[in-house]
């Protein structure tokens, strides 16, 4: 069975990356992750929600001022966060490397048209429902697409926060 994971958020790290002009500066640094974790859509697939990036001294970092990208965070070894589906996480490790991409939103016929996000990931990409994914700010509705980066981490460790996702 091939393991997917992508975690979405809106966040700081992502700006950072975005505006870099030298991105490979920012491989091999440390990176943590804080979220719920929930079944993506297809078997084996999973997605970080509610997702708060984690600073060198373990605070969460406060929500991104407006305006910043959204930010997704592949993880290389999403089978370590499977086990986790229903629960809270936090995910460290380090930065692979960083890419622009595109999230497409389109109904999904096999789901009666509610419409799905397609997250791109390393081989295939991992598809969620759309609520699950931070709009920019400054949008109406829902766009058939939208820029993001993707930070892909090798993961460290995965450690449970929660016993649910009830406690953001």
């Amino acid at each position: 069975m091939v393991v997917l994971s992508i975690a979405i958020a809106a966040c700081s790290a992502a700006a950072s990356a975005q505006k870099s002009i030298d991105r490979d500066a920012l491989k091999g640094v440390e990176i943590g992750v804080r979220g719920c974790v929930k079944a993506g859509l297809d078997p084996g697939s999973v997605v970080l929600d509610y997702v708060y990036e984690i600073a060198r001294d373990g605070k969460l970092l406060p929500p991104p001022a407006r305006g910043l990208p959204t930010a997704l965070y592949s993880f290389d070894d999403a089978s370590r966060v499977l086990p986790y589906l229903g629960r809270t996480v936090e995910v460290h490790g380090r930065i692979k490397d960083i890419r622009d991409a595109t999230i497409a939103v389109k109904p999904e016929p096999d789901l009666n048209g509610e419409l799905v996000a397609e997250l791109p990931n390393e081989g295939k990409d991992v598809k969620a429902t759309a609520d699950e994914i931070p709009l920019p700010v400054g949008t109406s509705g829902r766009p058939a697409s939208f820029k993001t980066v993707v930070l892909r981490m090798n993961v460290d460790t995965v450690t449970q926060v929660s016993a649910s996702c009830a406690s953001r």
